[in-house]
């Protein structure tokens, strides 16, 4: 599992668990979690995988609409790049080490540069993008942004109308939102 992913899962746990807190509901103990060495909280080993991913789907229920309007802002940064083309700007917005998801299928910042990222900058050079929902969740230096769109554009010459979600994960890295992780799914809209 990467740091990444534990990292987030811990703060949605504990967001989760302060948020049950104050509205003074009674549910079953979450797991026990204990200060880390330097820089904050970690599970105690032995915490199962699916009360991770319960926890990451509680977190995008907390996300919001501008929930971190700076980090929303650097998601839009890089689709304004894509959109205009701009290779070099839509790179600055990616973390050293970003991983880019798409459809199952990982590629690191560097694959992401040499085979994915021109494609979609002739995908998306004549599409129509209408966003249909950003939601997002600050956590101190981290934050969460998930987004739902439309896409019309045409691929291989005929037109095609695409439902896409993306989950990005960015950092604060030098004063500046920098996205660390895209995971994007698509499918063939409904007609």
């Amino acid at each position: 599992m990467n740091k990444q992913f534990i990292a987030l899962t811990i703060v949605g746990a504990l967001v989760a668990v302060s948020t049950m807190v104050a509205a003074q509901q009674t549910t079953p103990a979450a797991p026990a979690m204990h200060k880390s060495e330097p820089g904050g909280v970690q599970a105690v080993p032995g915490m199962q995988h699916m009360q991770g991913m319960q926890s990451m789907q509680n977190m995008q229920g907390m996300m919001k609409p501008s929930g971190a309007p700076a980090a929303e802002a650097a998601v839009q940064a890089f689709h304004d790049a894509l959109t205009h083309g701009d290779r070099a700007a839509a790179l600055a917005m990616l973390a050293p080490d970003a991983q880019i998801t798409e459809d199952g299928k990982t590629q690191s910042r560097a694959e992401y540069a040499a085979h994915h990222l021109p494609e979609d900058i002739a995908f998306l050079k004549n599409a129509k993008i209408k966003l249909l929902s950003r939601r997002s969740m600050g956590m101190g230096e981290r934050a969460q942004v998930a987004s739902d769109t439309e896409i019309s554009a045409s691929s291989k010459g005929k037109p095609v109308v695409l439902r896409s979600h993306e989950q990005m994960e960015l950092k604060r890295i030098g004063g500046q939102w920098k996205i660390t992780s895209i995971r994007w799914t698509s499918q063939r809209a409904p007609r």
